[in-house]
């Protein structure tokens, strides 16, 4: 009885706010369906390194956002979203996005947990659902958490920054220790008509994300994405390239062996290019190509991998669709084994945005 009370009243609380808000949204993505993977010789003990960037905006999550107009232009906003397990039915709540904050002719203000300028700057452009949904970055967080962000557009035009506690990048156990460092970020990028109705999309940024190394280093990423969408048939070809260079943890870029401390690279860099078309209203396709590369702190090669990637997406309607990935992967570790291992993964599955 206490149980049902207490969610009662947690309902009427959400209820509360999205009745004072001028709007309210509710939004998301479930996403499900099938992916297999066969490995090659020795590739297991990478731990997929190429799948799943796991902060692709067409993953499936939930999120509900509003804002209140407080007058004079200027208004108040709120964002909260999280991840969602279609296969089994759970939930984190509210792990990518938590935020409150003001905006206007200024710009806009939030606080709390939200994409770092790295995840602003590389994503929303390269396709690719499971199988073929490889990390863009080298070394960067995701998302930034406990932070300021400030964001400002205008006439294609637009610009970021951010700054965090001590260690705030999200997933960082050390935050707010002794030792630690501030975390800030900044990004700038355009987009617009070039002529011929081209359409060119250039992004660049910089981040520190607070984090200490074992070698006393800060962990940061620089990088940046050029794309360029070219009308042709009453289609559209989109070509882009994304690379991003950092010096940060390795330990899900290269599986350490049992006693082995080097987990942590120097030097690490990546870089990404896709070629993407429309077909018709309803059909688009893609190919997809990446390189990643590290040193450990010595100077030995940590891992020198590459992936390719081709994928079909088909709409029912304008927010479901069925799709089709297929993915082929090779990584080569000269850390001291020499072990070289290949995978091929394929999935399909059906998606619905609402």
């Amino acid at each position: 009885m206490k149980k049902t009370l207490v969610a009662l009243a947690v309902l009427g609380s959400f209820a509360g706010v999205a009745s004072a808000a001028t709007s309210v949204t509710l939004y998301g993505t479930v996403d499900a369906g099938y992916e297999g993977w066969s490995y090659g010789k020795d590739f297991s003990s990478f731990n997929n390194t190429f799948v799943q960037g796991g902060t692709s905006e067409a993953n499936s999550k939930i999120g509900v956002k509003g804002q209140e107009d407080l007058g004079n232009g200027l208004a108040a906003t709120f964002q909260l979203e999280g991840d969602v397990n279609a296969d089994v039915g759970s939930a984190d709540l509210f792990n990518r996005e938590s935020t409150v904050g003001l905006k206007g002719a200024f710009g806009e203000v939030k606080v709390g947990k939200s994409k770092s300028q790295m995840e602003l700057a590389l994503g929303g452009v390269v396709p690719g659902r499971r199988v073929a949904d490889v990390d863009l970055y080298s070394v960067a967080a995701k998302r930034h958490s406990n932070g300021l962000f400030y964001s400002y557009d205008n006439a294609g035009f637009s610009f970021g920054a951010d700054v965090t506690t001590k260690g705030g990048a999200l997933g960082n156990d050390h935050e707010g220790e002794k030792g630690q460092k501030v975390g800030w970020g900044v990004r700038a990028g355009y987009a617009g008509n070039v002529g011929g109705n081209v359409t060119l999309l250039a992004r660049a940024a910089y981040q520190r994300d607070g984090v200490v190394l074992p070698n006393d280093k800060q962990q940061y990423e620089a990088g940046g994405l050029l794309a360029a969408v070219i009308p042709y048939s009453n289609n559209a070809l989109t070509v882009g390239v994304a690379y991003a260079q950092g010096r940060g943890d390795a330990a899900d870029l290269l599986s350490a062996k049992a006693g082995d401390h080097r987990i942590y690279a120097d030097k690490a860099r990546t870089w990404s290019g896709v070629i993407a078309s429309t077909f018709g209203p309803n059909d688009s396709a893609y190919v997809k190509y990446q390189q990643r590369k590290g040193k450990l702190d010595d100077g030995s090669v940590a891992y020198n991998g590459n992936v390719w990637a081709i994928g079909y997406e088909h709409a029912l309607s304008k927010r479901t669709s069925v799709y089709a990935d297929v993915a082929y992967a090779t990584i080569k570790d000269t850390g001291g084994e020499k072990n070289k291992g290949t995978a091929t993964g394929y999935s399909v599955g059906l998606s619905h945005s609402f």
